[in-house]
């Protein structure tokens, strides 16, 4: 972020990637942070992981986020003794006030409670390097390190910090009994029987201990401890922790009074589009600020950090795909001398990694002074939306499916690494997630099996593009989506009223299929707009909501800070994670026909940016220019579960 970089004039050689300059870094020194994390362990059983990678996004996140104190303890020094000895020499260091950030990436197990505390007799653990993966009954958990110990280590840092200080854990792990499946890495496996895994909902790990004098807590797991942890590839296709992943773009996205609740709301919205078979938790004092309001807010500009080449043609930015920065992205450089622009300089981005950007401009740069420019995004670029796909079919319905889809550019054919697996059996064709194995869609192998594929994968890649589309700027429209369970009645002219509501802790808010939802959207900025509101299922279904039948463009209009309600009659399947997606233009538009026809619409009923959009994901072509100071999206994720029985 621009305020943190302090860099000397120089030319870059090559293209810069993670790690490949050494940056002089405004510091903090009431911020300190932990990484625990493990990609190897001495007992080869333990499947290895790619937990190197989140160590260097997230001490890179770090950085940026001016952590005066970064402690390591990875792979082979992440023993038993060497976490305790970090957390120690964490202790040593920290301060009265101070903010604390622990993040462990890592497996996970659980073992039989040792102290009767739990009351699902289990104790969840962290696995050291030097823990083993089998054990028997008589084993007493010496080497891994249990949920108790965690928590008094936790209490003695909440001290020394006082109530003035905060401890933040965050835990890349889980604790189910599920072993790896798919095509990525479950982070843990359990060495009980499956007898004794757990089943209470929640994290499983946090027990929150009050006392006067401590500091606040805030804990955030990437999964429930009844679901796998799976890893992810961030936008460079390199594979990540999939909560890692989700914390570095939260922190590179932060807003100015965030709390730690609205902080988890942007991590549970970008794990549903990177993990969506987990459910990412919160737990402990959720309404602080996040590390105490101290922390590097996102700027409304980025920073020029070097120059490619020697004629000033080429520059780097300090902001990459993290930020949403994605190659052919269009900015503008503009002099501090003039704020109104006249003089603005035109680029496009033409290389992203994780924090950077390499852009080109239209002439050069007059002046070899980096500050004196400021770097804005005014028209956004979409990440890699294509789908890769794999086969396992006989030769002849290999070709027929190959066939029908050639000329789809939304997706590519791969031997290996798929997104998603096609895959017949008997007389049905699967169509299954790799990253968990799950199924999503069963078809029969009928005269129409091929049509049914092609529409089951075209609805997938516009749930992907909808999930992943991110319109947010400084000068983009404001909104805040909620959807709460309530119990609704009818007064005597057919309104409904609000008589119930149940307010979630945890994780996603939750709805069974007894609940009824109260929907509340509301504009949250200084501009009005005109907007859609889309449903995005579990299994790749999208339709949209709003506009409903009967209603017309002219109904979907909110002033600033005017919030408008609707009555959700009735949640039903399908279960899992789903996702509510707004769509601000500052023109009126109506996507029903364009979602139905998953963009199959011709192009002169296509003069929307979002119509574009859609058509373009449609044809497989490169999407059309998204103007950030004329559209925005908001998200809001939930969870549909059966109804308990009774």
């Amino acid at each position: 972020m621009g305020k943190s970089l302090i860099l000397p004039h120089f030319w870059v050689c090559g293209w810069l990637f993670l790690g490949s300059v050494s940056w002089s870094l405004a510091k903090n020194p009431s911020k300190k942070a932990l990484l625990i994390t493990i990609a190897h362990y001495a007992d080869k059983n333990w499947a290895a992981l790619n937990a190197d990678r989140d160590r260097l996004v997230l001490t890179e996140t770090l950085q940026r986020q001016e952590f005066g104190s970064i402690l390591t303890c990875t792979n082979a020094q992440a023993t038993r003794k060497g976490i305790t000895q970090s957390l120690q020499q964490l202790y040593n260091q920290a301060q009265p006030g101070d903010k604390l950030v622990i993040h462990y990436s890592g497996h996970g197990c659980q073992l039989k409670d040792d102290t009767g505390d739990e009351a699902d007799g289990k104790d969840e653990c962290l696995v050291p390097y030097d823990a083993p993966k089998r054990f028997d009954a008589f084993y007493s958990g010496t080497l891994h390190l249990r949920d108790d110990e965690l928590g008094t280590w936790l209490d003695r840092l909440r001290g020394k910090v006082g109530s003035s200080g905060q401890v933040v854990l965050f835990l890349d792990s889980c604790h189910s009994g599920t072993a790896s499946r798919g095509e990525s890495q479950v982070r843990g496996e359990s060495g009980m029987i499956s007898d004794f895994l757990s089943t209470e909902n929640g994290s499983g790990l946090f027990e929150s201990r009050s006392g006067r004098g401590l500091g606040k807590l805030v804990f955030i797991s990437g999964a429930k401890s009844t679901q796998p942890n799976y890893e992810t590839k961030d936008d460079a296709g390199k594979k990540i922790g999939s909560l890692s992943y989700a914390i570095s773009k939260a922190f590179e996205q932060l807003e100015k009074g965030t709390v730690y609740r609205v902080f988890f709301e942007v991590i549970s919205t970008i794990m549903a589009q990177k993990a969506p078979g987990q459910t990412p938790q919160l737990e402990g004092d959720t309404e602080e600020l996040v590390l105490g309001g101290m922390g590097v807010i996102r700027p409304t500009f980025y920073s020029i950090t070097g120059f490619v080449d020697q004629f000033r043609t080429q520059v780097t930015v300090a902001a990459g795909t993290l930020s949403g920065l994605f190659k052919g992205a269009k900015v503008r450089l503009r002099s501090v001398d003039n704020p109104r622009g006249d003089d603005d300089l035109e680029g496009e981005v033409i290389e992203s990694s994780a924090f950077q950007s390499k852009v080109h401009l239209k002439q050069p740069l007059p002046t070899s002074s980096m500050d004196f420019y400021k770097v804005y995004e005014y028209s956004k670029a979409l990440g890699n939306c294509q789908l890769r796909l794999k086969a396992e079919l006989s030769e002849k319905k290999q070709r027929i499916l190959y066939q029908r889809l050639e000329n789809n550019g939304a997706l590519v054919w791969v031997s290996d690494s798929a997104e998603v697996l096609v895959k017949e059996q008997r007389d049905t064709l699967f169509i299954i997630h790799q990253q968990d194995a799950e199924v999503w869609q069963k078809l029969p192998l009928n005269d129409q099996w091929v049509y049914k594929t092609e529409e089951a994968l075209q609805n997938y890649i516009q749930a992907k593009l909808l999930r992943e589309l991110t319109l947010q700027s400084s000068n983009s429209f404001q909104a805040k989506l909620e959807l709460v369970p309530v119990r609704l009645e009818k007064d005597e002219q057919g309104n409904y009223k609000v008589v119930e509501k149940r307010t979630d802790s945890g994780g996603y808010p939750t709805f069974s299929t007894q609940d009824q939802g109260w929907l509340s959207i509301t504009n949250t900025g200084k501009t009005a707009f005109y907007f859609n509101l889309i449903d995005i299922e579990p299994q790749g279904k999208t339709s949209v909501l709003l506009p409903g039948k009967g209603w017309g463009k002219e109904g979907l209009y909110l002033k600033p800070q005017q919030t408008l309600h609707y009555p959700i009659e009735m949640i039903s399947p399908p279960y899992g994670t789903e996702m509510y997606k707004l769509l601000m233009a500052s023109q009126p538009f109506d996507l029903r026909t364009a979602v139905l026809n998953r963009g199959n619409i011709p192009e002169q009923e296509s003069d929307h940016p979002y119509q574009k959009l859609f058509r373009s994901n449609f044809r497989g072509s490169k999407p059309n220019e998204m103007s950030l100071d004329q559209l925005g999206t908001a998200s809001f994720v939930f969870e549909i579960i059966p109804a308990r029985k009774k």
